[in-house]
């Protein structure tokens, strides 16, 4: 089927500076070098495609949204480490872990508001053994995705719950395959997962 992702949320984030306590370039790196980043990349990678699916709506095939995803990862390192170009106020990111992902929420919104993502590769998504569902099944299945995201929205479910039903929808049902897709741990899954257990059963009664 056809991958669809709702824009559940459009308004830009902005921060208001208050202080100026900015560290130095050579700070920032000596702060970089301390990181694990095999650790770090997980979280960032995660935070990324949790904020193309559910904030700006990217539609895309599962190999090519974690390559894009990649690619600003990538871009923003280059803006802090090399270029220097993203100044680090450490009264409002404490860690640099906080920090990155400040700036990865900036350059994704600098850079996914100029344009409109709205890629299907509709050969790939609409053949399931050789043979393209009808449009009307299409149609019922995108408006039933759509529909329960927008519950789960509106049940207050966290960004970590929805990509996990995501996953769910995608056909991932196994736990342990969700954790290894999203890089968390068992006990977060666990926890998670008794959340939107909860939220799902509620929309179920009202479906």
């Amino acid at each position: 089927m056809v991958n669809f992702f709702s824009i559940l949320a459009s308004v830009n984030d902005f921060q208001v500076e208050t202080t100026k306590n900015i560290i130095s370039q050579k700070e920032v790196l000596k702060a970089s070098q301390q990181q694990d980043w095999g650790e770090l990349q997980v979280i960032l990678m995660a935070h990324t495609l949790r904020r193309l699916l559910f904030r700006y709506g990217v539609q895309k095939p599962k190999e090519e949204l974690k390559e894009l995803a990649r690619s600003y990862i990538s871009e923003v390192q280059e803006l802090i480490l090399i270029k220097g170009s993203r100044r680090w106020n450490i009264d409002h990111y404490p860690t640099f872990q906080e920090f990155i992902i400040s700036v990865i929420d900036s350059h994704l919104n600098n850079q996914l508001n100029k344009s409109a993502f709205k890629e299907v590769d509709l050969e790939e998504h609409n053949t399931h053994n050789g043979s393209a569902p009808s449009p009307e099944a299409e149609l019922e299945v995108q408006e039933l995705r759509e529909k329960v995201f927008k519950m789960l929205n509106e049940e207050g479910a966290s960004d970590d719950e929805m990509i996990i039903f995501e996953c769910m929808a995608e056909g991932i049902t196994k736990p342990k395959e969700i954790r290894e897709e999203l890089g968390i741990t068992e006990k977060d899954f666990h926890n998670l997962w008794r959340k939107l257990d909860r939220r799902l059963q509620k929309i179920r009664k009202k479906l």
